[in-house]
């Protein structure tokens, strides 16, 4: 008897959550206040039941929540439906055939295939990514732009909580108060305070430079996407710039964007997320070419929620060359003034332990999700209704 059952079902939810805290990014992306998040609910014929998840930010995404709906419901759906879970590779080679790009949409399913085969085998879905390396996870905590007045508090509320490393969005100010902001920061807590900076794209190559001027007289860790996403040609002249480590978020998409970053020594270290990269199958690539490379890599996170939070973690508990110099990415759902799942059990202390329940090891409220959802789509042999 197999031990598994054909696709039945799929379930697409909207929902709309506000953050506990309005995040203050770019100038590029503005002021974010409540996030969007697609649910998939994926159900086979003898009822095991997986869920993934998509997590569009326009314009960081190209993706949006209705694109993300038709993608699955009009194209993805219709062919899975009566197939089998376990062939996870071929379902991406058939999804990737049906619709170029389109990685949230594709890594929702991807996700949903994991949980569901981890589940049917009644393993950890990082089992079948090779075996856990990391028992635990130290976490990062991110602070929104603003000034080093706004952060003090913030950062010692945080490291009496355990956080050790902290993510400084900026791109918003003149670069001025950018220096002053990262002066000030160290002259009060120290050269031990990790910190990572993250200008979301909002610098151009002269800001850049400037910058890392003054940053390379400090202990700065990692500067993340300073540039245009398209200028990897700016990304590279940084990074031979810094004495620090200089990373690509939105210059890397899909697997012809890595090689280009890998080809031409780009950055110093790839920052992952499971949700903008295509899920699982499609980031593991990532992480392997990265691997391959001699380059580290940071399991970094959209505005997510436990599901997207569990998946990269089921992923990022197998690799070997995680960044060890900061923490990563894994308290999303600590950002969020809900979450519809119990993946917070799993952080104490400002870090994540992956537990050993099947697929992605979370439990998922059904329940609040039918009553937060303003959209739901149901799916069943190749039709749709709304």
């Amino acid at each position: 008897m197999s031990l598994f059952s054909p696709i039945a079902t799929f379930e697409l939810f909207h929902l709309q959550i506000p953050l506990a805290k309005p995040y203050k990014l770019s100038r590029l992306y503005g002021i974010k206040a409540t996030a969007d998040v697609i649910i998939l609910k994926v159900t086979l014929e003898d009822g095991t039941v997986g869920y993934g998840e998509a997590d569009p930010h326009t314009p960081f995404t190209e993706e949006t929540p209705q694109s993300i709906i038709s993608a699955i419901r009009d194209y993805f759906a219709p062919k899975l439906i009566g197939s089998f879970p376990q062939t996870i590779r071929a379902h991406n080679e058939l999804m990737d055939a049906l619709l170029p790009l389109n990685y949230m949409a594709k890594g929702a399913v991807d996700m949903a295939l994991y949980d569901l085969c981890g589940k049917c085998l009644n393993i950890p879905a990082s089992q079948l990514l090779g075996g856990r390396i990391h028992n635990q996870i130290p976490l990062l905590w991110p602070l929104g732009n603003g000034t080093a007045q706004d952060d003090l508090p913030l950062i010692e509320e945080k490291q009496a909580q355990g956080f050790q490393s902290f993510m400084l969005k900026m791109g918003n100010s003149p670069i001025a108060h950018e220096i002053t902001r990262l002066e000030t920061l160290y002259d009060h807590f120290g050269d031990d305070l990790a910190l990572v900076v993250d200008a979301n794209q909002g610098w151009s190559l002269k800001d850049s430079l400037l910058f890392t001027q003054y940053a390379n007289q400090t202990p700065l860790i990692l500067l993340e996407q300073p540039v245009r996403k398209h200028l990897t040609h700016d990304l590279k002249s940084v990074k031979e710039n810094a004495s620090f480590m200089v990373s690509a978020d939105e210059s890397l998409s899909g697997k012809e964007e890595m090689i280009d970053l890998v080809r031409n020594d780009c950055v110093d270290l790839f920052s992952l997320k499971v949700s903008k990269n295509g899920g699982i199958t499609k980031t593991k690539c990532l992480a392997d070419i990265a691997y391959a490379a001699h380059k580290p890599v940071l399991m970094n996170s959209m505005l997510e929620f436990g599901i997207t939070q569990a998946a990269s973690l089921q992923l990022g508990q197998t690799l070997p060359h995680l960044n060890t110099s900061l923490g990563h990415a894994y308290m999303s759902v600590l950002r969020m003034s809900d979450d519809f799942t119990d993946l917070n059990t799993q952080i104490d202390n400002a870090t994540i332990t992956p537990n050993d329940e099947p697929g992605l090891g979370i439990a998922v409220d059904e329940e609040k999700i039918h009553r937060l959802a303003f959209q739901t789509i149901f799916i069943e042999n190749s039709s749709h209704a709304i």
